[in-house]
């Protein structure tokens, strides 16, 4: 018997728990809401009570953040169906598990393997890979031997199959009308295909089922041709079978406490999960195997199959979970980086009529954003602004027509209008928490103005949209929390490519596997540093290098940015802009970009080749740059050069040269590029290549003096 618990509830319920412990000798725990260390903290006190060590169960399907705070989210099944790469299924289920070891967790009721093949059911929408059986299949695969390679019990569910389901069975009993044939195509056979990969644990649905037991109104966690016949005995399942939770109004409008319990373990269940009242329970069952209704022996193997699970997690070597560091153990920088990449490669670009998007041209384009259920300057909007000027409007979802009305007339003075759905709901029975006036409001945009409409909801909710095909592009994020607010508007704005594929049949327009893969990325994208190759650690030393700088008064203020491989992955200002003012610095100011050359260009270019040990610092630039022997400059070493200490000249006017009063001498300059006149000077001005010899020589010819003084110099470290 596994018991529902929670750490952010009452010391009331902290001591009916620690009673269920010592009194009756109950076999497990799962984990509901709460905190890490708080749960941390009970699971040791927990165990510490327990004769025979607890096993602990957490419903994760998209990481701990399911159920407790200040954890990493994960995606939903459904998002994670979208992605290309499916190989990061596999690195979240290690991360999953990785972060369940750390809390002392032994199973994640993950995956679910449902088939997902009605668009309207209520209770599993985007908690499945989709509505294509070998997909659901091959990704729940994907996640289970991340969990199971790293010793986490996988537990499918809901079996035989909750896809079909027009019925919530939280709240009532739901009847699955296929026939046998029709489920071994569909909902069975991702279990079977599971259970022949090994599979540890599966979890059985509240589900009645006329095809598989013609008991009227009895629920499958009850059946013993479900149970027993079908999953233990047709598909050879040997591990661990859980009961849904038993408290469900699916199966605990059926009986009466305890007798409940005695039929879903008759059925052939070994774990009967989140039961009402475990007193009767236990003495129902007891009384069963005193009439003989239950064998002692079946009882033994229930329980000898229990201890090998138990052993198999590790618990028989338990250690008290170490609550130091541990939310930043579970909010590790890789876990972050694998968060990001997951939401990145699942955006899906399901339409993009003349390649609008990416925005190419920006500062020439009027653009409206439009947020339709959640607040202004949301993360959404401030990621559209890093790259252009966009002018913001928000409005609730429920905002009368009258509002909606003024808006509407309000976007004419607009070229585009990046119009995004927030907060829609999983209930297609509610029209997924859409009303109506912001229904109408949303077609009329998209029929009437040049549209980009980003849903943040999932696939399902396209479907409410009527004039999706007049949209200039459609973009399907899944999910709506800020870090896919900002990667959905790094995708629109060409910092990040989009990969997705839908993953299920959503619309006429919009079938499955619909999706334009985008080129890559245009523009800079954000990101962490471990997306790179990059340590967050060290990269958060700059802080303090910098602080000190600006303690020593060696500056006032500044701005760093690092980019890698296409990503900006820290930018932080720090300090004012002079020493005389309090102005902060602040990451949207602007700078002249005048002597950058030694730093982007110069400096990087020796320090690579000091690396690869082809040049001395302390060696005269000559020996490498022999032309320099036979000039005034054949002493200078690169360490003075680029330490502006070589004497050099500080400027040459150049152009004086080329210019007789003030027009241009004849052949040196011409307004059209070509063959001849390559090296731009300006806008429609290109200089002839034939005359770069001309300056080299002028700066070979310029004097040198003052040679181990500072001079701020150009000729060095730039030319």
């Amino acid at each position: 018997m596994m018991v529902s618990v929670w750490s952010n509830k009452d010391s009331v319920h902290i001591r009916e728990i620690r009673k269920l412990i010592t009194d009756w000798g109950i076999g497990g725990l799962i984990f509901f809401q709460g905190g890490p260390v708080r749960e941390a903290m009970l699971t040791n006190d927990y165990q510490a009570l327990s004769k025979v060590p607890l096993l602990i169960g957490i419903d994760g399907e998209w990481g701990l953040s399911m159920r407790l705070d200040s954890t990493v989210r994960f995606p939903r099944q459904m998002t994670l169906s979208a992605i290309a790469n499916d190989s990061l299924i596999y690195k979240m289920g290690v991360m999953i598990a990785n972060q369940c070891r750390r809390m002392g967790i032994h199973t994640n009721f993950s995956p679910d393997a449902d088939v997902n093949n009605n668009p309207l059911n209520p209770v599993i929408g985007s908690r499945s890979f989709g509505d294509n059986p070998d997909k659901v299949y091959r990704n729940g695969l994907l996640y289970m031997n991340g969990l199971q390679d790293n010793h986490i019990l996988a537990t499918a569910k809901h079996f035989p199959g909750h896809g079909n389901a027009d019925t919530d069975s939280h709240l009532s009993l739901p009847t699955i009308d296929q026939t046998r044939s029709e489920l071994d195509s569909i909902e069975l056979k991702p279990f079977r295909k599971l259970i022949d990969r090994g599979l540890g644990g599966v979890m059985v649905a509240h589900l009645n089922v006329p095809s598989l037991d013609s008991t009227a109104n009895l629920p499958s966690t009850l059946s013993q041709p479900i149970v027993t016949g079908l999953l233990q005995g047709d598909m050879n399942f040997k591990g661990l079978i859980f009961t849904d939770a038993m408290n469900m109004k699916g199966v605990s409008s059926c009986y009466r406490p305890g007798i409940l319990e005695k039929l879903a373990f008759m059925a052939g269940n070994d774990i009967l999960l989140c039961l009402e009242d475990v007193h009767k329970a236990v003495e129902e069952i007891h009384y069963a195997v005193e009439n003989c209704e239950i064998k002692q022996e079946e009882i033994d193997a229930r329980a000898k199959k229990l201890l090998m699970v138990k052993y198999w997690a590790g618990l028989s070597h338990f250690q008290k979970i170490d609550t130091t560091n541990l939310i930043a153990d579970l909010n590790s920088p890789e876990a972050l980086a694998l968060q990001h990449d997951l939401y990145e490669q699942a955006i899906t670009t399901l339409s993009n009529k003349d390649s609008i998007l990416p925005f190419h041209s920006r500062d020439s384009l009027r653009i409206a954003s439009v947020v339709i259920g959640d607040k202004k300057d949301n993360a959404f909007q401030k990621q559209l602004n890093e790259y252009a000027t966009i002018e913001e409007f928000a409005e609730e979802k429920d905002a009368p027509v009258s509002v909606f009305n003024a808006l509407f007339s309000y976007l004419e003075n607009f070229d585009y209008v990046i119009l995004s759905m927030h907060g829609t709901t999983m209930k297609a029975q509610t029209n997924y928490g859409i009303p109506e006036a912001a229904n109408v409001f949303i077609d009329s945009v998209l029929a009437t103005y040049k549209t980009v409409f980003v849903d943040f909801g999932n696939a399902y909710t396209l479907s409410k949209f009527r004039n999706l095909d007049k949209a200039k592009a459609v973009v399907l994020a899944y999910e709506d929390f800020p870090l896919v607010h900002s990667l959905t508007a790094q995708a629109i704005m060409g910092g990040i490519p989009t990969k997705g594929k839908l993953p299920v049949n959503s619309t006429e327009q919009f079938k499955r596997d619909s999706g334009i893969p985008s080129a890559n990325a245009m523009r800079l994208g954000y990101g962490i540093p471990e997306q790179v190759g990059l340590s967050s650690a060290k990269l958060n030393e700059i802080d303090t290098i910098v602080k000190k700088a600006i303690l020593a008064g060696a500056t006032p203020g500044c701005q760093v940015l690092v980019a890698r491989n296409g990503k900006i992955v820290y930018n932080k200002a720090f300090g004012t802009k002079s020493y005389s003012d309090l102005d902060s610095v602040r990451t949207t100011d602007l700078y002249d970009i005048a002597s950058v050359t030694k730093i982007a260009a110069t400096s990087l270019a020796v320090m690579k080749l000091f690396d690869d040990k082809k040049i001395d610092l302390n060696q005269p630039l000559s020996k490498y740059y022999t032309r320099l022997k036979t000039t005034n400059k054949k002493a200078l070493t690169i360490k003075e050069i680029l330490a502006h200490q070589a004497g050099l000249q500080a400027w040459i006017p150049f152009y004086k040269q080329t210019m007789s009063d003030t027009s241009y001498l004849k052949g040196i300059y011409s307004n059209k590029a070509d063959s001849k006149f390559a090296v731009r000077v300006a806008d429609s001005l290109y200089m002839n290549t034939a005359y770069s010899d001309s300056l080299l020589t002028w700066i070979f010819n310029s004097p040198v003096k003052d040679r181990g003084k500072y001079v701020y110099s150009d000729l060095g470290p730039r030319s």
